[in-house]
């Protein structure tokens, strides 16, 4: 269990590092790997690991965060696109 909360651990932090980088080309590989590794701790006792989950469940919500700013930004600048007037007049 330990070596299943320690890939947890990484692959937060490499999500977190690729969304403040602003790389996200390896985005989605990584959250479904993260998401396997949840699968596989569902149903196992982990009371004994209740701050190591606090800090993690921190840090995927910063993930989550991150995420709804970014779809946020490109929202805001699709519509600035596809306004009538279109990009030019924006720019």
């Amino acid at each position: 269990m330990d070596s299943l909360l320690a890939r947890l651990e990484s692959l937060v932090d490499q999500v977190l590092d690729g969304l403040i980088r602003g790389e996200t080309a390896e985005l989605l590989p990584l959250m479904s790997a993260q998401c396997e590794c949840l699968q596989k701790l569902d149903g196992v006792s982990l009371e004994a690991h209740g701050e190591r989950l606090r800090l993690i469940a921190e840090r995927a919500m910063l993930q989550q965060q991150l995420i709804q700013q970014g779809l946020g930004l490109s929202q805001a600048f699709l519509g600035r696109i596809y306004q009538r007037n279109g990009f030019l007049s924006w720019a």
